[in-house]
């Protein structure tokens, strides 16, 4: 996987998944339950791959569909790939979590933006809730401070 950057970007929909020192909560890594839409059995979490100066101000300027409300209220964090890597290396040997780059095309219909530096960090849905939980929470974890918006 050396076609990554050493660092993605994740955005924080919520001001509440920060707390007031800084720290990212679990709540910002929610994962998708919408498994049937890939069908490979991975729920996903969207990130933005920091393949250069843009792709920051890709997410900072991302909005919801048919809104002109931003995405990311609260802000954004960075995790490191390397440390991303090691810490879940036992779930990356065994294919239950992994991470992929998917470029978001622009789509009037669905209110898109072109999005180059998109990716997903990808979860089995059919893992044991608890695990599930532990991931999110190890990711949580694994941030740096949040950067507000």
């Amino acid at each position: 996987m050396n076609e990554y950057p050493e660092e993605f970007y994740r955005g924080i929909s919520s001001p509440n998944d920060i707390t007031e020192n800084g720290y990212v909560t679990a709540g910002a890594f929610q994962f998708d339950q919408y498994d049937s839409q890939r069908g490979d059995e991975y729920c996903e979490l969207s990130v933005n791959w920091n393949d250069n100066k843009d792709a920051l101000q890709v997410l900072l300027d991302q909005h919801k569909p048919h809104k002109d409300d931003k995405q990311f209220k609260g802000g954004y964090c960075t995790i490191n790939r390397t440390f991303l890597n090691n810490t879940f290396k036992a779930y990356m040997d065994s294919k239950e979590f992994s991470y992929e780059r998917r470029p978001v095309e622009a789509s009037e219909e669905n209110d898109y933006q072109v999005n180059l530096y998109h990716g997903n960090l990808l979860m089995k849905n059919t893992l044991d809730k608890q695990v599930k939980k532990n991931i999110q929470h190890t990711l949580a974890f694994m941030a740096d401070l949040a950067i507000r918006r």
